[in-house]
């Protein structure tokens, strides 16, 4: 199981998954983008998750994250393996 918490406004750097992947948000909301949402390019692209949600994601995937409010604010999403 791993922690992301360095979350911000702006988009992260790409994550490669070597695994198939469940995140779940902690604390949020986040928005969370893929390949398959291409490369973010607006600042709603992606795919928004708030407290709770979990999000199913196969090994492959790119993945980029970022903070859905006006400041990052403690924001987690716990990464555990499918």
């Amino acid at each position: 199981m791993a922690i992301v918490s360095d979350f911000t406004r702006d988009w992260s750097s790409t994550v490669t998954l070597t695994t198939a992947e469940f995140w779940q948000v902690r604390k949020g909301p986040v928005y969370i983008a893929t390949a398959a949402t291409s490369a973010p390019s607006d600042e709603k692209d992606g795919i928004l998750l708030d407290e709770g949600d979990v999000l199913a994601l196969a090994s492959g995937e790119v993945v980029r994250y970022r903070s859905a409010r006006a400041e990052g604010d403690g924001e987690v999403v716990r990464r555990s393996k499918a």
